[in-house]
């Protein structure tokens, strides 16, 4: 009974731990899938009066992807249906050019308003539309989620290392007596608190696998599958063998950072 109470006691703090990275991981994932999403919508409206080149942009602007020039015939046809064919060939020659520039990746706003510098002062361009009101109204909402995740994930980091390292202190303390002993039969520092770290190990592992267990159940859920199909991801936001490596990796580098700090502070003790 004292043994799963030494195993809850530090299975607790650490599943709490690796439940926010685990949403941090998934968030991250999302949010990357979004703005790719929105990168492969979202473009820079050009207005031009000479013909400018894709090279010419992107010799100033890396993020640059594809300059598709815009035919404006066919909308004009839609407004002026009764005008002759080669009266909208000659009111189409007298338009400037129109461009859509579409970029590598999602940009942020300040990088958004050094583009459009950039491109108004070559000075062919005419006008930039960087539909800047649309553009910031979505990265402010992904900066948001993400900011708000990882403000919680910090928070429940910094308490979960406090409960474990408190743990830790307890099983010192618990063990003091075996640990006296060892210490005048002359076994070094690392070997009386062997028991330590091998509880660490267990206990990472278990956090580790309950964690992948919950999110194997939460994806293989309907109701997950339809929000994702809605939202237009796939499962593959939840890799879990990935995670799970991941997840132990840091949830036993964490318990022995705590057993190490705990051995060192009561040495000096």
């Amino acid at each position: 009974m004292n043994t799963l109470k030494q195993h809850l006691s530090l299975l607790i703090p650490l599943i709490a731990m690796l439940f926010s990275l685990q949403c941090l991981l998934i968030l991250e994932r999302t949010v990357a899938k979004q703005e790719q999403f929105i990168t492969q919508k979202y473009a820079i409206g050009i207005t031009a009066k000479k013909p400018i080149t894709f090279e010419s942009i992107q010799s100033k602007i890396v993020e640059a992807k594809e300059l598709s020039e815009l035919n404006p015939k066919d909308s004009i046809a839609k407004l002026t249906k009764d005008i002759k064919d080669n009266s909208l060939t000659n009111l189409t020659q007298q338009l400037p050019y129109f461009y859509s520039l579409s970029l590598e990746y999602f940009p942020n706003t300040q990088r958004l308003a050094a583009i459009e510098a950039v491109l108004k002062k070559n000075p062919n361009i005419i006008a930039v539309d960087t539909f800047s009101k649309r553009h910031l109204e979505n990265y402010m909402l992904l900066s948001f989620i993400k900011f708000s995740v990882l403000t919680f994930s910090i928070i429940l980091v910094i308490i979960s290392f406090m409960l474990m390292l408190k743990q830790i202190e307890i099983w010192r303390y618990a063990n003091k007596d075996k640990m006296e002993i060892m210490d005048i039969l002359g076994a070094n520092v690392w070997i009386r608190n062997r028991s330590l770290f091998k509880l660490a190990l267990i206990d990472s592992f278990l956090a580790s696998f309950i964690i992948t267990l919950l999110v194997f159940y939460i994806a293989s859920l309907q109701i997950t599958l339809d929000t994702l199909q809605s939202l237009g991801f796939g499962l593959n936001i939840f890799q879990i063998p990935f995670d799970f490596i991941k997840l132990f990796v840091i949830a036993f580098g964490s318990s022995c950072f705590c057993v190490v700090f705990v051995i060192l502070s009561k040495a000096r003790v």
